[in-house]
């Protein structure tokens, strides 16, 4: 009587891994991105890695246009910490007990709007300090739930065996963005004014939705 559910449990303990979807044999430590779902997935993380850096220069920059203080340009620094520092244990939390592509869609979809929003906003001419303040606020809380529920996502995506080439790659491509994204959201405000870092980063957050919805 114990035997079948013993070989059920089994069955479904395996289960996760024979979904992994090879489709290029890679070297040493780029393996992981030769399975589908963790090249899908890493690939919209870099990007909207990428544009949240994008961002964060032009709200730094805007707050000095504002203001010229320096004290009142800290406290972006404040309004993007705190959030974190409160939410992220309970994102984590939660990340453990949600459908996490459907999570990782939702974040993604308000943080989308945040941007949108605050980039017509400065488009607009009406932007104001509080604006700025509340939109980095509202994104660092989204962030919070986001962080939490992709770095619960990600080591699902690649087998087992190659959680550590993966975790390497992870940690790469947010080092990147984090070099990447500043220097191109200092040309787009050169370029395109204040409204571009937002905008930019509006548009940065449509391939990760389009790759979670692809990962099978």
């Amino acid at each position: 009587g114990l035997a079948a559910p013993a070989r059920a449990v089994t069955s479904t303990m395996t289960e996760p891994t024979s979904r992994h979807e090879r489709f290029a044999t890679l070297p040493g430590s780029l393996a992981p991105l030769g399975y589908r779902n963790f090249a899908l997935f890493i690939g919209g993380f870099f990007v909207t890695n990428v544009g949240r850096w994008i961002e964060l220069t032009g709200a730094v920059w805007l707050a000095y246009e504002l203001t010229g203080s320096p004290l009142l340009l800290g406290l972006v620094g404040l309004a993007r910490a705190v959030p974190t520092i409160l939410l992220s244990p309970i994102a984590g939390v939660i990340a453990d007990r949600v459908d996490q592509r459907r999570m990782v869609q939702a974040t993604q979809g308000i943080a989308l709007l945040l941007s949108l929003s605050m980039g017509l906003l400065i488009a607009s001419g009406r932007a104001e300090l509080w604006h700025l303040y509340l939109q980095v606020t509202l994104q660092a809380a989204v962030t919070a739930f986001d962080a939490a529920v992709r770095q619960a996502l990600f080591p699902r995506l690649a087998p087992r065996e190659l959680l550590t080439e993966a975790v390497t790659l992870n940690a790469t491509a947010a080092r990147s963005a984090k070099l990447i994204g500043p220097t191109i959201g200092g040309l787009s405000i050169a370029a395109f004014g204040e409204s571009a870092p937002f905008l930019l980063d509006a548009v940065s957050f449509v391939p990760l939705l389009f790759a979670v919805a692809a990962i099978r």
